[in-house]
């Protein structure tokens, strides 16, 4: 059994069903291992909570995050690399 500690907002599954990200209240994206049952990395990925997930949906080489900060974020999963930030402005 999983058991986390604060809420989750945003969920994704890998393409290959191995792993789970998971975004919440505690501003940090953290990938799991679903054969071991357990977080192995968390990505300090925002300064305010994560609304979405998602795992690029062919290989599952990149993740996307989204947040209530006005940010989104691109990372490469193999190296747990931010490779794109974006943010929305303000009108």
């Amino acid at each position: 059994m999983i058991l986390i500690h604060f809420k989750v907002l945003g969920i994704s599954f890998s393409p290959n069903g191995y792993h789970l990200a998971t975004g919440g209240e505690d501003n940090t994206c953290r990938i799991w291992d679903l054969r071991k049952k357990k977080s192995f990395y968390t990505i300090p990925a925002h300064s305010n909570l994560i609304s979405q997930v998602k795992f690029e949906p062919h290989e599952g080489y990149f993740l996307v995050t989204a947040s209530y900060d006005m940010t989104a974020k691109v990372y490469i999963l193999f190296y747990f690399y931010l490779k794109q930030r974006f943010v929305q402005e303000k009108f």
